[in-house]
């Protein structure tokens, strides 16, 4: 099986070339700072959606740790292009990394090199929702916003959220639902939480938590729709008091949430409305994925441009 390949430094490189050593910086201190994208196979073409939007992110979570990234915008999104092609991908999951390479003398970072890298592997579509998913109420907490970054997404903010999902897995359940320090709703442990109730749409604030890209198209999507959304602070009773909850990531698009605990809701398949989401959503990654023609220039600014699209085997 042929080595996958990478976008490294400014070149695509296979796997083993790109591998740093195990005194990385960034292994060893959590400090790197990464995205998530999605491409879908439109046509036999690999289609990036909201691809400028998580290169803004990425550039805006390298700012706040102070790790530099040199390339600038039209490099960047054809290195996502080019590591699609390099790997023969369609369908695909696509993760950019920044982070400070080799050295351990010290924990200052003034003087390490700052490396960025670009990965992909296969991911097919799931079913539509994945079926809903069942979630506990996580002991272990969000920080205090004054204590990490919550805005950037850095490798090290993850650790207590992959602790809250191993011990929700334990108990049985998908994933679970954190609270904030001040015992407020912030998120699941890598998804964003969005409450139905009466008609109306509930999320939390972004104060501890990732504002997700799909978060915000499932926001503008409602409010397209004439739905009421209230970004709020929201309590564990909110949650199990709500008629329909579901989740967002870009890994999952819209996720049904069929119970949490042990209180299940309505009949425990997905609701009317967060079905109705999910087909807009699925609906608006489709049209805004469409090649009108081959891809010839950097991706559009925002979510509500069409993606652009790369032919398999072909460069931007």
């Amino acid at each position: 099986m042929p080595e996958p390949a990478v976008w490294f430094d400014g070149r695509v490189r296979t796997g083993v070339t790109a591998e740093p050593t195990l005194s990385t910086f960034g292994l060893h201190y959590g400090y790197s700072v990464f995205e998530g994208l999605r491409s879908f196979d439109i046509g036999g073409s690999a289609a990036i959606f909201a691809l400028q939007p998580h290169i803004d992110r990425l550039l805006a979570s390298a700012a706040t740790l102070d790790i530099p990234i040199r390339y600038d915008n039209d490099t960047l999104v054809a290195a996502h292009y080019d590591v699609l092609a390099a790997n023969g991908l369609t369908e695909a999951y696509i993760r950019p990394i920044a982070f400070f390479g080799d050295g351990l003398a010290g924990l200052g970072t003034q003087h390490h090199e700052a490396h960025l890298a670009i990965l992909a592997w296969p991911w097919a579509n799931p079913a539509p929702g994945g079926g809903g998913v069942r979630l506990a109420i996580a002991r272990r907490r969000r920080p205090s916003p004054d204590s990490y970054p919550p805005h950037a997404k850095a490798a090290g903010s993850y650790l207590i959220a992959k602790l809250a999902h191993n011990e929700a897995v334990a108990r049985g359940f998908a994933d679970a639902i954190m609270l904030d320090d001040r015992g407020h709703v912030a998120e699941a442990t890598s998804m964003n939480v969005f409450l139905v109730r009466d008609g109306a749409l509930f999320t939390p604030t972004t104060r501890a938590c990732l504002p997700g890209i799909t978060r915000r198209t499932v926001i503008d999507l409602a409010r397209a729709l004439d739905l009421p959304v209230r970004e709020t602070d929201l309590t564990v009773t909110d949650v199990l008091g709500a008629d329909e909850v579901f989740l967002t990531s870009t890994a999952a698009g819209v996720r049904p949430v069929l119970a949490v605990e042990d209180h299940v809701y309505g009949d425990g398949r997905p609701g009317a409305l967060t079905t109705r989401l999910l087909r807009q959503y699925d609906e608006h990654v489709d049209a805004h994925s469409i090649p009108s023609a081959a891809y010839t220039g950097p991706a559009p600014r925002g979510t509500s441009g069409p993606a652009a699209v790369l032919t398999p085997g072909g460069r931007p």
